[in-house]
């Protein structure tokens, strides 16, 4: 009894031990180490989930780092915003006709940055339907509107939005 009491204890030692390095692994990456790996030991069941953890997360590396090549590289000018309307992604090109540098503007509000006061309450609306519905009457549509600079002035720019 006190074998099996044993086994039980080194048993749920381990498990618990390859448990929380996943989950301070998974943490490692949703904090932005793309990559992180896992210490592999031994060929049983744990073992393989961490082969396949590390695979997946050098993976979302390896997708990351290709998107951000094509954004930065891209001709045209590339601005995501979040579920919350702040700017995540402000490429290169987007720079100059905007006046502003990406690290200005990541993480502010879309809507404060470069829709004109006139167009934010449709822009504001507009979202909120988005999100509460899932549809948009503008989503994968290319449409003429109003873009403002840092300065203030507006100029008109063609835009299509998607949604991910």
């Amino acid at each position: 009894m006190v074998l099996v009491a044993l086994f039980s204890l080194a048993l749920g030692t381990y498990l618990t031990r390859q448990l929380s390095s996943l989950n301070e692994a998974s943490r490692r990456i949703t904090d932005g180490e793309l990559g992180y790996q896992l210490p592999v030991r031994g060929n049983d069941e744990l073992a393989h989930t961490a082969r396949t953890f590390n695979h997946m997360s050098q993976q979302l590396q390896e997708d990351t780092a290709q998107q951000d090549a094509i954004i930065r590289s891209a001709l045209d000018c590339i601005i995501n915003m979040d579920h919350e309307g702040r700017i995540v992604e402000f490429n290169p090109m987007a720079e100059q006709p905007f006046g502003y540098t990406r690290e200005a503007v990541i993480g502010r509000s879309l809507a404060d940055t470069i829709i004109p006061p006139t167009q934010r309450k449709a822009h504001t609306m507009g979202m909120q339907h988005y999100l509460a519905s899932g549809e948009g009457s503008i989503l994968g549509r290319r449409i003429e509107v109003n873009a403002m600079r840092s300065d203030g002035t507006e100029f008109p720019v063609e835009m299509a939005i998607s949604a991910t």
